[in-house]
């Protein structure tokens, strides 16, 4: 790994979904809201590039995605329901 040129990539809360280009190898990548990859000065990162540049974010990011999605169920379930 010492040869291949690593990337500043980071876990960061993305707030829409939507398909958008990786921006190492500009393929179209779907994003979804919760935890995402992304370059640290900005756009997103597909997986394949996230495992080329820093596979031990791609493993770290399913339990960020797990613990958002549990969090937000603790949060809603706490919501009261309008009549």
């Amino acid at each position: 790994m010492a040869d291949r040129k690593r990337f500043p990539l980071i876990i960061k809360y993305n707030y829409v979904s939507e398909l958008v280009r990786c921006q190492l190898c500009a393929t179209h990548t779907s994003i979804e809201v919760g935890p995402e990859l992304f370059r640290e000065n900005g756009g997103a990162v597909c997986h394949e590039c996230g495992l080329l540049y820093a596979p031990e974010l791609v493993e770290v990011l399913p339990h960020a995605q797990r613990l958002f999605v549990e969090a937000c169920g603790q949060l809603w379930s706490h919501e009261r329901q309008m009549d």
